[in-house]
């Protein structure tokens, strides 16, 4: 029963598009296939120590330091990570360090995505 519902839907449907088909087939060859989904920046993790907790109301607030550049940031995330003052945390971030994603606590694994960075010196 499964078989004959299967052949005759899909007689049906090469009936239907039989005549769409041949015309439409030198589109397919002349134009290259394109991606609909775009692809997102490879992520990067950025050692910080965090030099202040701020608290945790409706956001999560703390300042970082990073390690590489000494640049001091105010972070704004979702939810606690945990993470006490002058311990080591991570941000995950795209290739340009322009987008923060995640803040993360190495210690537990607790994570938390970022709402906002503002650049403090």
């Amino acid at each position: 029963m499964i078989k004959q519902f299967k052949a005759v839907f899909l007689s049906s449907v090469l009936s239907i598009y039989s005549n769409v088909l041949p015309m439409s087939l030198p589109l397919l060859i002349a134009v290259p296939a394109v991606t609909l989904f775009s692809q997102v920046a490879e992520a990067k993790t950025v050692p910080f120590i965090l030099r202040k907790a701020l608290g945790c109301n409706n956001m999560c607030e703390a300042i970082v330091v990073s390690q590489k550049t000494g640049n001091i940031y105010k972070v704004e995330y979702y939810d606690r990570i945990g993470a006490n003052e002058g311990t080591e945390i991570v941000i995950e971030m795209n290739d340009y360090g322009d987008t923060w994603y995640k803040i993360i606590n190495p210690v537990n694994g607790n994570s938390s995505s970022v709402y906002s960075v503002q650049r403090i010196n």
